[in-house]
């Protein structure tokens, strides 16, 4: 016999497994479920916006793309209380033409953090990695991105990259 319990009823989108928490992804929310007391609790509620992806990232920021807005930064979750954040609170980048540290599109298909604790975030025009330095973002491939991967074995800055479907990158951006 195997013991299973469905969690939602709405469709997940995606999920990440982080120190004993489920982050889960639905179109609308993003909910921590917390395994060891099996208590499940909306952290976002994004009031009819659409979730592209997500990151929970090594210092328990929480990462949201929604189409066509660019990335919002939900930050320690560790610390949150058990109330339900509003999209209006959270930390929003887009796109802006007339800065330079800006993400390279409001479209971003995928969130990623590398051995080194980069983030990368996969664009429609690019790759743009975040960078605290400078309060903004660096964009470092001009082509879709939609997909990014990493052999934990390898070298931090080296990244596998795919648009949709056409072409797979090795890149190295260091």
């Amino acid at each position: 016999n195997h013991n299973q319990r469905l969690l939602l009823e709405e469709p997940v989108r995606s999920f990440q497994l982080k120190n004993e928490v489920l982050w889960v992804c639905t179109d609308l929310s993003i909910y921590r479920f917390d395994i060891k007391t099996e208590k499940i609790h909306k952290v976002v509620d994004l009031n009819q916006k659409g979730i592209m992806n997500f990151w929970c990232d090594r210092k328990d920021n929480l990462w949201i793309s929604i189409y066509g807005e660019g990335v919002y930064l939900l930050e320690s979750t560790k610390t949150l209380s058990d109330r339900t954040y509003l999209i209006v609170e959270l930390t929003h980048y887009s796109y802006n033409k007339k800065d330079v540290n800006t993400i390279a599109s409001n479209i971003v298909w995928t969130i990623f953090e590398n051995a080194d604790g980069d983030l990368l975030f996969g664009t429609n025009s690019g790759l743009s990695k975040k960078m605290d330095e400078i309060g903004g973002f660096q964009t470092i491939f001009n082509r879709e991105i939609v997909i990014i991967k990493q052999e934990k074995t390898q070298d931090p800055s080296r990244i596998w990259m795919s648009n949709f479907g056409t072409k797979i990158y090795c890149f190295d951006y260091k």
